[in-house]
Formats: structure tokens, sequence, C-alpha cells
């Protein structure tokens, strides 16, 4: 899950025409670094969702990496006086999130914890990546139900790596 920070004051400041040209070259942007046998939707307002195929979730960080670089990379040019400075926020998660459990979490649950690994992004300063690689194999039964119901305890029990 990707997501533009501080979009709304983007909107706020320079108006909505600015704010769709923000959402344009992002769409742009983002559309260099996936496959086109990924997909790339834009999942409401500023967030994008992409789903990446044959990608290791040991490497997923790397993906995530170019995202970020490639978004605050360059200023963003509005019109021929306007350029602004755009950084997004990213979460991670594998689908399957626990490969001995592989039908315990849907993907509907693994977006919501790719969505908590995003705010948790946004917590610690934006412009940055958090991912969840795995969920720890000792994890019992009733701590996957309760993840399910509340994605955001994921890092109870949750390998996790964070953008240094």
């Amino acid at each position: 899950v990707i997501d533009l920070d501080h979009f709304k004051r983007i909107n706020d400041t320079h108006g909505h025409q600015a704010g769709d040209a923000v959402l344009v070259e992002t769409r742009y942007r983002l559309s260099r670094i996936f496959r086109d046998t990924d997909y790339l939707i834009r999942w409401g307002g500023e967030e994008f969702l992409a789903v990446v195929h044959n990608t290791s979730r040991r490497e997923a960080h790397i993906l995530a990496e170019r995202v970020v670089t490639e978004i605050n990379g360059c200023a963003f040019k509005i019109n021929d006086h306007v350029r602004l400075s755009v950084s997004c926020s990213v979460g991670f998660a594998p689908y399957p999130l626990q490969q001995q459990h592989y039908n315990f979490f849907d993907w509907h649950t693994t977006v919501a914890i790719a969505d908590a690994a995003l705010y948790e992004s946004k917590s610690r300063s934006r412009d940055t990546w958090t991912g969840i690689t795995s969920i720890k194999e000792n994890a019992s039964e009733e701590t996957l139900t309760l993840i399910q119901q509340q994605p955001s305890r994921v890092f109870d029990v949750a390998e996790t790596i964070i953008r240094p």
C-alpha cells in the first residue's frame, strides 16, 4: 500500500487540479517500477495498491525502497511555475502471510496488515516504508484470530523490517 504524504495540503494550497496532476504523475512514476504482470490500482484518494507477483518476501523491501525513492527523487512539475516536492509512505505484506497456515489469512486481511504497516511508516515520520515478512511460527491460533480482527496486532508476532 502506497500513500502520498500530506496530500491534503497539496489540494488545499495549490488546488485540486494540482492534486490531480500529482496523482497522474505518481501513477506514471509507479508504472516505471512495476511490471505489466503486476497490478497497480488507485486504492482510494491518494492511496495506491500494488500487487506484485513472483517477488521474494525477503526482497520486497528493495521494491519498497524503489517506490519511496522514485516518488521523492525529483519535484513534480505541476505547471511552468509550480514544482512540488512529494513523498510517500509504504506498507507491505506478502500473501500468503504465514506459509504453514497459508489459508488462515485471506487477501483482505493481508491488505489490512499491509495498511497497518503503512500507518507504522506514517507514525515514524513518513517518506519511508515498513514491511511484514511473515508471522512467527510459534504464533498461536488465538493470536492469529486476534490479528484477523485487529490487523495492527500483527506487530506482536510478526517478523518486521523497517527502513533504516
